[in-house]
């Protein structure tokens, strides 16, 4: 009688191993899509504030002791807009980044100084081109056409290297 319970509690002890298993596999699931949506959140946060840095440069250019803290966070923008995904690019250009991005462009070639925003400004039109979504917002844009090419008239070698490279 034991052999013939043997089976049965194979066959249970199976089913409470592939129960376990499935519920492990959920788990993950859960544990990614949490991650995910806390990454969403993540990446648009990150976005929200190099958006709202760069409404305050377009509002008031950084004054001659700002422009190098203005420059690094410029730089960390133009590494997120090469390195993060297709979405946060998207949020980027639908909160209009490109015509904040001129504004401060424009500017720098007004003021002295500027130079050394303008570099990591061209590096961010040249992360935006890369994408197929920031292409087009680029290329449509008159103005954002405009400041690139105007950025030709400052003095800077390295600026001048930056829009060739575009």
């Amino acid at each position: 009688m034991t052999d013939n319970v043997q089976p049965y509690r194979r066959i249970r002890e199976f089913r409470v191993f592939v129960s376990i298993h499935r519920s492990i596999q959920l788990a993950a699931q859960l544990l990614n899509r949490g991650q995910f949506v806390k990454e969403k959140a993540q990446q648009s946060a990150t976005c929200d504030n190099f958006l709202q840095v760069l409404e305050e440069y377009a509002r008031t250019f950084p004054e001659k002791y700002s422009l190098p803290l203005a420059s690094q966070n410029l730089e960390a923008l133009s590494i997120s807009l090469r390195t993060e995904s297709f979405s946060y690019v998207q949020r980027f250009l639908e909160q209009n980044g490109v015509d904040y991005l001129t504004t401060i462009l424009h500017r720098s070639r007004n003021g002295g100084g500027g130079e050394l925003v303008a570099i990591p400004i061209l590096s961010c039109f040249k992360a935006l081109l890369n994408s197929t979504a920031g292409r087009a917002c680029v290329l449509d844009s008159s103005d954002a056409l405009l400041a690139i090419t105007g950025a030709l008239d400052l003095h800077n070698p390295r600026c001048k290297q930056k829009n060739f490279r575009l």
